[in-house]
């Protein structure tokens, strides 16, 4: 049982790092490629500076994914050392869901396409980044679980 719930940590945490890298490194956040980064229109990429808020949401998403990458790390050595550092993994899953929510947010409040007036859309780096704060809340579960049933040392 404890085997499977650490597979399973580390199974739903390395989707989350890898969707958060695709959510950050793509331009499809809205409907117009416009990216956290950069924003392409006619085949002509520049940056985006705070366009859209995206400057924010970007910072917001690197903290997301520091603390995922730190969640698989803590998760490592809790499985394989039994301490009590390691037993803290699903914290930083929860601070990732955290940093994941408010770029959501922030980037949605900012882009305002929840006017129903609006021809754009949220595009798919920004559900990506949804899914990821879903597989992060799992990790968060899993490794609640995880420790549970191991006594600290």
């Amino acid at each position: 049982m404890q085997r499977d719930l650490s597979i399973s940590f580390f199974a739903m945490v390395s989707v989350a790092v890898t969707l958060i890298i695709i959510s950050i490194s793509t331009t499809g956040w809205a409907g117009t490629h416009i990216g956290l980064f950069q924003t392409c229109f006619n085949g002509i990429c520049e940056s985006t500076g705070d366009y859209f808020g995206s400057a924010v949401s970007g910072a917001f998403m690197i903290f997301a994914l520091l603390a995922s990458v730190t969640a698989l790390v803590l998760g490592g050595i809790g499985y394989e050392n039994n301490t009590a550092v390691g037993a803290k993994a699903w914290i930083a899953c929860v601070i990732a869901v955290i940093m994941i929510g408010v770029a959501v947010l922030n980037f949605g409040l900012v882009f305002g396409v929840s006017d129903h007036t609006s021809t754009m859309s949220y595009g798919y780096g920004f559900w990506i980044a949804c899914a990821a704060a879903a597989c992060d809340i799992a990790g968060a579960v899993l490794g609640k679980y995880m420790i549970a049933d191991k006594p600290i040392a």
